[in-house]
């Protein structure tokens, strides 16, 4: 699978509106799709869970969670939040 990251850096990174994406995780050999969901335009200032959302970070909600997959660790966790499973239905960066 070949994806060309510099092409949705940008999309991403001028988003202006929601728009649907696809969550992937690096932890298999190939990238691997997780979950679905929406990916969110960030504003300065924002926050996420309480803390202000990153440089270089995005909102993105978790709608479906690909089976088998639930127990992905999310790339920046919480407290709370520490795999997939917890940000279901909810938002993650």
């Amino acid at each position: 699978m070949c994806i060309d990251l510099l092409q949705y850096f940008f999309v991403f990174y001028n988003l202006k509106e929601p728009h649907r994406c696809k969550l992937l995780t690096t932890l298999y050999e190939e990238p691997t799709v997780v979950a679905k969901g929406q990916v969110f335009p960030t504003i300065p200032g924002a926050t996420i869970h309480g803390g202000e959302i990153r440089e270089g970070y995005m909102r993105v909600s978790v709608d479906y969670l690909e089976q088998g997959l639930e127990g992905v660790p999310i790339p920046v966790p919480t407290e709370m939040s520490r795999l997939l499973m917890h940000v279901h239905g909810s938002y993650t960066l």
